[in-house]
C-alpha cells in the first residue's frame, strides 16, 4: 500500500515536471521553424500594377508586372515562425513568370505575363496547395485608328489640332493610347502637344502611328502673299531687251514664294503684238505701240495681280 502510494506520487511528479518541458519545447520548435504552424485566411489579391479582377480570374497585360499578395493570413500558434509560402504555376506552358517580392512588400510575389493564355496559380506551403486562382494574359491589339486633323494647313503660320479615335480588340483596361506623330519635314510642319504648326514653305507629310495602324496626311504649305511690287510703266525701244522686275512681299516676311507669272492683258494676234513676252518676265520691243501685261503671284485667295503698261518707241 505504501509502495503504491509512492509510485503514484512519483508519476505525478514526473507529469508535473514533463508538462512544462513539453510546452517549452513545443514553443521553441514552432519559434525556430522546426514545426510549421497552421495557416488560415489566405486571401490572394493584386496590390500593384495594371489588372482587371473578374469573378474567376485576374486579367493582366502581356509583358507587364502585377504584384500579388497572400494577405494578412492567420497562423496558429501565433508565435510560430512565419512559414515559407510560395506562388507556383500549375501549368507547363510558361505563360507567366513568378518572382518573390517580399523584400519590397511582405508576403507578395511579382507575376509577369510572358505569353498569351490562361495560367493556374497555386499558393503553396511545403508542397501543399492552400489556394488556387487563375490569371489570363492578354495582348490588346489596335484594330482601328481614326485620325482627324481640324484646321486649315495651307499657309505658313497656320495651325491645326489632331484628334484620334482608337479601337482595340480588348478595351477593358480603359487606357489612353498615345499615338505617335511624325513629320516628314520639320522645317515645314512641326507637331507639338497634339497640334500641327505650319512653320515653313514646302511639302510635308504627317504620319500617325499606333501599333500596326498608320495614317498619313500630306500638305503643301505656301507663303501668304502680302503684295507684289512692280514698275507700273516701262519704256523700251524696238529691239531692246528688258526684264520685268518683281518684288514679292510675304507675311511673315522673306519667305520663299511661287514664281511670278506674266501674261498679256489683252487678246491680240501674234503679228499685232508690240513686244515679245517670255515666261520669266523678259520683254523685247517688236514694234512701236503700247502693251498691257498682267503680273501675278500665288493662287486662289492668295493671289495678287498687278497691271503694267509697256510702251515701245522707235529708235529714231
Amino acid at each position: 500500500m505504501k509502495n503504491d502510494r509512492f509510485n503514484i506520487n512519483k508519476r505525478m511528479a514526473f507529469i508535473v515536471l514533463i508538462i512544462p518541458i513539453v510546452f517549452i519545447s513545443q514553443y521553441y520548435l514552432f519559434k525556430f521553424g522546426v514545426i510549421n504552424p497552421q495557416i488560415k485566411g489566405i486571401e490572394v489579391s493584386a496590390v500593384k500594377g495594371k489588372y482587371i479582377k473578374d469573378i474567376d480570374k485576374y486579367v493582366v497585360k502581356l509583358n507587364e508586372e502585377v504584384i500579388f499578395s497572400t494577405g494578412d493570413y492567420v497562423k496558429f500558434p501565433s508565435y510560430g515562425k512565419d512559414p515559407v509560402v510560395e506562388f507556383k504555376s500549375l501549368d507547363k506552358d510558361n505563360i507567366v513568370k513568378i518572382e518573390d517580392n517580399s523584400e519590397n512588400i511582405k508576403n507578395t510575389f511579382k507575376i509577369t505575363g510572358i505569353k498569351k493564355g490562361i495560367a493556374s496559380i497555386a499558393v503553396v506551403k511545403n508542397n501543399r496547395i492552400l489556394k488556387k486562382f487563375n490569371i489570363l494574359v492578354v495582348d490588346p491589339k489596335v484594330v482601328e485608328l481614326n485620325t482627324e486633323i481640324n484646321g486649315s494647313l495651307r499657309y505658313v503660320g497656320d495651325k491645326a489640332t489632331i484628334k484620334n479615335t482608337v479601337e482595340v480588340d480588348f478595351d477593358r483596361f480603359n487606357e489612353k493610347y498615345e499615338v505617335d506623330y511624325k513629320s516628314s519635314n520639320q522645317n515645314v510642319l512641326k507637331v507639338e502637344d497634339d497640334k500641327i504648326y505650319a512653320v515653313g514653305v514646302g511639302k510635308a507629310t504627317i504620319t500617325a502611328n499606333l501599333g500596326s495602324k498608320k495614317e498619313s496626311f500630306t500638305y503643301n504649305i505656301v507663303a501668304r502673299i502680302k503684295d507684289i511690287i512692280v514698275e507700273k510703266n516701262i519704256n523700251l525701244k524696238v529691239g531692246e531687251k528688258k526684264s520685268i522686275d518683281v518684288l514679292v512681299k510675304t507675311l511673315p516676311e522673306d519667305l520663299k514664294t511661287p514664281r511670278p507669272k506674266f501674261t498679256f492683258s489683252e487678246s491680240k494676234l501674234p503679228v499685232q503684238r508690240n513686244i515679245r513676252l517670255d515666261d520669266d518676265g523678259t520683254i523685247i520691243g517688236l514694234r512701236e505701240g503700247v502693251e498691257k501685261v498682267l503680273v501675278s503671284c500665288g493662287s486662289g485667295k492668295n493671289k495678287i495681280e498687278k497691271h503694267i503698261s509697256i510702251t515701245v518707241k522707235n529708235n529714231i
